[in-house]
């Protein structure tokens, strides 16, 4: 479906009207601002074209009220409009559209296939005969194929419910989400260390049918932890970001008259794109 166009008009606020409600640290609690609207004539453009132009939050430093309805007070002539911008109180700054995002987190358990031991412990043979030495390897038949073992992994992901006017959802900001679904953060975002964090995927809807309604989006999110010196038979990885891959090269080696099998190289390869997630606070 087209994007519906906004009806081209004019909007001055209405200094002398203006109402703020303030903490005794002069922190904002919240306000409604008045606006007068001219050149246009029916309320669909008139509450469209405000949500369009009026700022989406009041405030600075360590308090933001957002945006919540924006109401017609008064028609004036045939195309001058008195409405009024409201924004509810609000918590903290992370609050979007005047509610507090909610948060929640899920901890499980998995399955991870390996196929090397993060530390080999001992290696036991009949008496008077030597066990082989794999380096680490897993399960290792007599063909000598690498088939390794599946271990419990414990994942971590987590979810924002946000709350966004209409002005806010816009066109540029879908996109924005689009393009950074499938990414991983470049820098630092919610506690978690650059490379840690995947962006999975946003979902959500308006909850009512007209503009003045909400948006109730969640964002999905995975995590990864990075790792430091990592040790795979005779070779060190000084490290590894959580959602870049590593895979092992495997070789025949020999060991005394035995054939054994022994890492030869490990590789850390980039399978997803990196970017800011500033566009997600």
């Amino acid at each position: 479906m087209a994007e519906e166009s906004i009806a081209a008009g004019r909007i001055d606020e209405i200094w002398s009207e203006r109402q703020q409600v303030f903490d005794a640290d002069g922190g904002i609690l919240s306000a409604t601002v008045y606006y007068l609207v001219f050149d246009l004539t029916t309320e669909k453009d008139v509450l469209n074209f405000a949500l369009a132009n009026v700022p989406a939050s009041i405030g600075e430093g360590g308090r933001i009220v957002y945006l919540g309805n924006v109401n017609i007070e008064q028609r004036l002539t045939e195309t001058v409009w008195k409405v009024a911008a409201e924004y509810p109180s609000a918590t903290a700054t992370t609050e979007s559209g005047g509610e507090v995002p909610e948060f929640s987190l899920d901890i499980s358990s998995g399955s991870k296939h390996i196929t090397h031991a993060k530390v080999h412990i001992g290696s036991y043979a009949p008496s008077g005969k030597t066990a082989p030495d794999y380096g680490g390897a897993i399960n290792v038949d007599a063909e000598n194929k690498v088939n390794g073992v599946d271990i419990v992994s414990c994942n971590l992901s987590f979810s924002e419910k946000r709350f966004f006017t209409d002005s806010q959802m816009s066109t540029s900001f879908k996109r924005t989400l689009s393009d950074l679904a499938g990414s991983v953060n470049s820098g630092s975002f919610r506690g978690w260390s650059a490379g840690e964090v995947l962006f999975v995927g946003a979902s959500g809807g308006r909850r009512g049918k007209t503009s003045r309604d909400k948006w109730e989006i969640t964002f999905r999110f995975a995590v990864s932890k990075n790792a430091t010196n990592i040790h795979i038979d005779d070779i060190t990885i000084p490290g590894k970001r959580g959602w870049d891959y590593l895979w092992v090269k495997y070789a025949d080696d020999v060991d005394g008259n035995k054939l054994t099998k022994k890492a030869v190289a490990v590789y850390v390869e980039q399978v997803y794109d990196y970017a800011s997630f500033s566009a997600l606070d």
